[in-house]
């Protein structure tokens, strides 16, 4: 599959599937994008994703969690 990706704002909603590998990934790859404010909507979280996203928040991204 071939993939085009132009230039422009992005924006909109990405359903994360309740794994920590994927939480890991998608809090990782949403922190590398300039002026990310990153929503992590998650009912349970686990120490290793907490400490991820300490690490991500470190660096400057914003991580705000909610149920």
């Amino acid at each position: 599959m071939n993939i085009t990706i132009m230039p422009g704002r992005l924006y909109g909603q990405i359903p994360a599937i309740p794994s920590k590998s994927h939480a890991h990934r998608a809090l990782i790859c949403a922190a590398l994008l300039s002026s990310t404010h990153i929503k992590v909507k998650l009912d349970r979280v686990s120490a290793d994703i907490e400490a991820t996203a300490e690490c991500l928040r470190n660096m400057g991204a914003t991580i705000t969690r909610y149920c």
